[in-house]
């Protein structure tokens, strides 16, 4: 009861609402905001969150965490040429270049900022550029543009499952079973679990506000590195 009454006030703040069975809002694949329940699993801990996501354009997008009591995690503003960071606990914010990591708490991840929105929509890796996928030995195989070797198994509309390499190692483990996907990894270990809860589009008047700071003092945010 007390999970339904988070989630419902999470969808109302921002706009959304939980879709009813066997639907799925019409939304635009570069415009929308969308609710996500997830755990994350690490050495540490066990974090359940609420995540939102705003889709402001291809490049540009919001992600905010939030707990199962409403409180605000952390906050990602990602442009087309930089990324803000916010940490509402410390009343901090840094500047970030949106091709570095996130690290926030437990979640250390060395998928790029910019990665994040295509992969909570189950569409990563994108297949914009790079080499063509090719099957080895019944596996899909493929280098992307910047130069990352992705393999897995592909549908014909998405991956289903995928591994990320790096010098030859494992580095990220992707799967998706029903309507729940699951992201692991290691160096620091840890698993991300996560579903849809609700999706909307995006009133076309909201723009990614990269100027708005206020009351926020500019410094180190969650060990991220500057831009």
């Amino acid at each position: 009861m007390v999970l339904a009454l988070v989630l419902d006030g999470c969808a109302s703040s921002a706009g959304l609402r939980p879709p009813t069975v066997g639907e799925r809002p019409a939304v635009s694949v570069d415009r929308g905001q969308w609710l996500f329940r997830a755990e994350l699993d690490s050495r540490e801990s066990r974090t359940s969150l609420r995540l939102t996501l705003r889709q402001f354009g291809s490049e540009e997008f919001e992600l905010s965490a939030f707990d199962l009591l409403g409180q605000p995690r952390w906050r990602l503003l990602v442009g087309e040429s930089q990324a803000l960071i916010f940490d509402p606990i410390a009343r901090r914010y840094c500047r970030i270049d949106r091709r570095a990591p996130l690290v926030v708490h437990d979640f250390r991840s060395p998928l790029p900022l910019e990665d994040l929105s295509r992969l909570l929509r189950f569409r990563l890796p994108e297949e914009a550029g790079g080499d063509a996928v090719a099957m080895v030995r019944g596996e899909a195989a493929w280098v992307d543009g910047a130069k990352r070797r992705w393999t897995g198994e592909r549908s014909a509309r998405r991956w289903t499952r995928w591994t990320l390499w790096a010098a030859e190692r494992p580095v990220l483990w992707f799967r998706v079973e029903g309507e729940e996907a699951t992201l692991s990894g290691q160096e620091p270990a840890f698993q991300l679990r996560w579903r849809e809860a609700a999706r909307e589009e995006l009133p076309t008047a909201l723009k990614l506000e990269l100027s708005s700071v206020a009351g926020f003092e500019e410094g180190g945010c969650f060990d991220s590195p500057a831009s």
